[in-house]
């Protein structure tokens, strides 16, 4: 007789338990995105994927290879420092922030959401042939 009370003890057990594992936790918000270049929004609610490794969070906006941002922040010392921004064709710029090339950049989070702002060196589609800068502004929903 205990040996079927144990069992089917287990057997509630394990069901609940699958029960469980099957049950998908869902997102309070969908991811998303948008990005500001020279003060005009270039993208907006776009998908993005926030990523984290240790104290850095990498954001991807779209796609890198045609028009998209990915920007790396870090959170040392509970403060967060935007790392590295690099734009693909968006607003008719592509460009790269690095912490330490001269440039400024900050990072923010609160909420779920980051918001990374700067400026960019790279070239205008426009005049591809000659250098120029960019502010930006990202906000992300992790």
């Amino acid at each position: 007789m205990p040996n079927r009370i144990t069992a089917t003890a287990a057997a509630a057990l394990l069901v609940a338990g699958l029960a469980a594992c099957s049950s998908e936790k869902q997102p309070n918000h969908p991811s998303q995105a948008s990005v500001t270049i020279n003060g005009n929004t270039v993208a907006n609610q776009k998908s993005v994927t926030c990523t984290q490794q240790q104290w850095y969070w990498t954001i991807a906006i779209g796609d890198q290879q045609v028009s998209g941002v990915k920007a790396q922040v870090n959170k040392a010392d509970d403060k967060f420092t935007a790392q590295s921004v690099h734009i693909v064709n968006l607003g008719g710029f592509t460009g790269t922030y690095a912490r330490g090339d001269g440039e400024e950049a900050s990072a923010s989070f609160n909420s779920e959401t980051f918001t990374i702002t700067g400026t960019a060196k790279g070239f205008s589609t426009y005049t591809p042939n000659e250098p120029a800068t960019a502010t930006f502004k990202i906000v992300a929903t992790c």
